[in-house]
């Protein structure tokens, strides 16, 4: 059976801890698109946040996004699906964390939404790679108002703090709502529908790509991987992947800054793929 499609993710997989594409990454994407195989973001992330990275990398097609509540076809430009939370249960989500300081933004339409009095004041986060691309992308609003007149669901809820020990802080406060809670750094937090996630996404498209699920590889490193993981014949975890992530993987290559994603693209090329296989 060989790989016809791989669905990387982006944050600590795809990039490097310093958010930088590595040229052995791109020539890897060149080679693989080359041999026929689909190459597919699968990311938290929105379509207005992959646009640097979808020009560093043009072999890529389709994206799975918003933690697999989107799923984007880029030659057509167009969404080919969406699962949102509706608009009266973001607002009471909204009122639980509202005395905190964070940034309570709505994916949706392919941007982010975010208060444009807390974005003024994006300084005070102190992970600098993040908020370079938060204020390169942001759309922003006056919350309050929108979420008082949107009518419409949106893909996903994302939730961005001061610290690891704020975001551990919310999460507690946002658990008694009963949606699945995840994250992608230690500062951040995601929430989808309870039967959205990544996982989702490549069901939708192995089912639009007519390619089976078995026949797709999946690359990541953190618990939002999880899903993808569940549903591809070939998960493969980082080296600087969680335990979690890890424990879910049956293959495993090399770190975000050791070009992992170059190299495993490699091994599928070369007919190597077993000896990344993990020892159970």
């Amino acid at each position: 059976m060989s790989v016809k499609l791989i669905a990387v993710d982006v944050d600590g997989t795809l990039i490097t801890s310093d958010g930088q594409i590595t040229e052995e990454t791109k020539t890897a994407f060149h080679l693989a698109d080359q041999a026929g195989i689909k190459l597919v973001l699968s990311t938290g992330r929105c379509k207005v946040e992959c646009m640097e990275l979808l020009q560093a990398l043009p072999e890529i097609r389709y994206m799975i996004n918003c933690s697999g509540a989107s799923i984007y076809d880029l030659e057509q430009g167009r969404e080919l699906y969406v699962e949102g939370l509706p608009m009266s249960l973001l607002r009471q989500m909204y009122e639980a964390v509202s005395s905190m300081e964070c940034l309570f933004e709505l994916m949706a339409d392919g941007q982010v939404m975010t208060d444009r009095k807390r974005l003024s004041n994006i300084s005070a986060y102190h992970n600098p790679y993040y908020i370079d691309i938060i204020t390169a992308t942001r759309t922003p609003v006056d919350l309050e108002h929108l979420l008082e007149t949107r009518q419409e669901p949106v893909a996903k809820l994302h939730l961005f703090f001061r610290s690891p020990e704020e975001q551990q802080k919310a999460r507690t406060l946002l658990e008694p709502f009963g949606l699945p809670i995840l994250s992608s750094v230690s500062e951040n937090l995601e929430i989808n529908q309870p039967h959205v996630d990544k996982g989702l996404g490549l069901q939708k498209l192995s089912s639009y790509l007519d390619i089976p699920l078995a026949e797709m590889m999946a690359v990541g490193d953190n618990l939002n991987d999880l899903g993808m993981f569940r549903e591809a014949g070939y998960p493969v975890a980082m080296a600087n992947a969680c335990p979690e992530a890890k424990k879910s993987a049956n293959y495993e290559t090399t770190s975000c800054d050791e070009n992992g994603v170059a190299n495993l693209i490699h091994h599928v090329l070369c007919g190597t793929l077993e000896q990344l296989r993990k020892e159970r």
